[in-house]
């Protein structure tokens, strides 16, 4: 049995530098994609750009799959803050479970 034990090494450190390979390539693609949501006006006012009031439905900006009145945006193709209340909210899972991290650091 510690024959066995060199050989499994091999294969958990292979299988590490596996998980954190598709890590980060998921961190990569999906980043920002939780930022586009659907908002009350076409452009920010100031450095905030209200959210439609009760309307947590993620959005795809080249679908346009908002209710009527209202725009799909991102903050950060404006180039203004993040709004960390945003994504305090139940619907998006308290922002445990995003990849919105790499935005926050620009």
């Amino acid at each position: 049995m510690l024959l066995s034990l060199p050989p499994l090494v091999n294969v958990a450190l292979f299988l590490s530098f596996i998980i954190v390979l598709f890590g980060t390539f998921g961190l990569h693609l999906f980043a920002g994609m939780y930022e586009y949501r659907c908002r009350q006006t076409e452009k920010p006012i100031g450095d905030t750009w209200p959210l439609l009031d009760n309307y947590y439905v993620l959005c795809n900006p080249t679908l346009d799959n908002c209710p009527a009145g209202s725009f799909c945006g991102a903050p950060i193709t404006e180039n203004i803050p993040w709004d960390e209340e945003e994504i305090n909210i139940p619907q998006f899972n308290y922002g445990l479970t995003g990849f919105d991290d790499i935005w926050t650091a620009m």
